[in-house]
């Protein structure tokens, strides 16, 4: 009897949250400025990390900067299915290897006058711009079981998302990247 009320008072001191890194969870973890991506198990001041292809590496504690859970961004809701606010990734096969995939985004984009306005884990905030006169932003979203690119917000380029209306090099520069990304991953 004793010990269900200790269990019950830990479990009620303790938030959700942490009760989930108590537990296997698809987690992010820093080390050093890098962020690692997978399954993480927090046990007695060793974090276990196991990556999508199934390499495990053990950490202590101290070495470790931070482990969160690794919230998948959301879709955007669009004006109309099909349209080019959201265009889904079909290249890379799933699961997905989220630092690779990241890398691989990351010089494609440099490699194409992109520029990262915002990083958060598993989503890239990015602008092409010629100077004052036109500019697009986009939200590049990965996550292990797929990725896709968003469109944000542009200047000069008569974007419609109910009629389905941008200019006409918006798709190819999104193929471009797609492109680049794919010989890079």
């Amino acid at each position: 009897m004793r010990r269900k009320l200790k269990v019950f008072v830990v479990l009620s001191v303790l938030s959700l949250a942490t009760l989930q890194r108590a537990f296997a969870l698809d987690a992010l973890v820093t080390k050093q400025g890098k962020v690692l991506y997978g399954t993480v198990i927090q046990d007695q001041g060793r974090v276990v990390i196991t990556y999508d292809d199934g390499v495990t590496e053990e950490m202590g504690a101290d070495s470790v900067d931070d482990v969160s859970l690794f919230v998948p961004p959301t879709r955007k809701d669009v004006a109309r299915k099909g349209n080019f606010e959201v265009v889904d990734g079909l290249s890379v096969s799933t699961p997905i290897d989220m630092n690779k995939f990241r890398r691989a985004m990351l010089l494609a984009l440099s490699a194409h006058r992109w520029v990262v306005d915002e990083e958060r884990p598993g989503e890239l905030y990015c602008r092409l711009s010629k100077g004052a006169s036109w500019w697009v932003t986009i939200r590049i979203c990965y996550t292990p079981s797929g990725y896709w690119y968003e469109y944000l917000d542009s200047k000069n380029l008569d974007a419609n998302p109910v009629k389905n209306k941008i200019h006409r090099n918006y798709p190819r520069w999104i193929q471009i990247l797609e492109r680049e990304m794919i010989k890079l991953y």
